[in-house]
């Protein structure tokens, strides 16, 4: 029969391991949720620079003034697109942004101008 000591040992260590486990869990189920999603996120700042340009003192407060009013647009339209191109189905917001973005980011990386810091 073991003492006390260790089976009070072995029941904290296995306490713990649970505390740890269970707090990672949340993070990559949100990520799973809204990881599609993210785009809308990514490409905000890039279309503030493309109306501020290269001047970083506008393109942050741009992108905040922009995100909330784009994101809402932006998914409005994946939603509203998404339920009309397979109209007895749906398709899901994400993958529309999806559709949409990687072209996108696409065009983005394969640009050769190079903005000067």
């Amino acid at each position: 029969m073991p003492s006390e000591p260790s089976a009070r040992c072995r029941t904290s260590r296995t306490r713990e391991t649970l505390r740890k486990r269970s707090r990672s869990r949340p993070a990559p189920l949100s990520r799973s949720a809204v990881g599609p999603l993210v785009f809308v996120g990514l490409a905000v700042p890039h279309m503030a620079r493309l109306i501020t340009g290269a001047d970083r003192r506008w393109t942050l407060p741009l992108s905040m003034l922009l995100a909330p009013s784009l994101l809402l647009l932006l998914l409005l339209l994946a939603d509203v697109l998404g339920r009309v191109v397979v109209r007895p189905d749906e398709l899901d917001a994400g993958v529309v942004t999806a559709v949409v973005g990687a072209p996108m980011f696409i065009a983005l990386v394969r640009q050769r101008r190079v903005v000067a810091v």
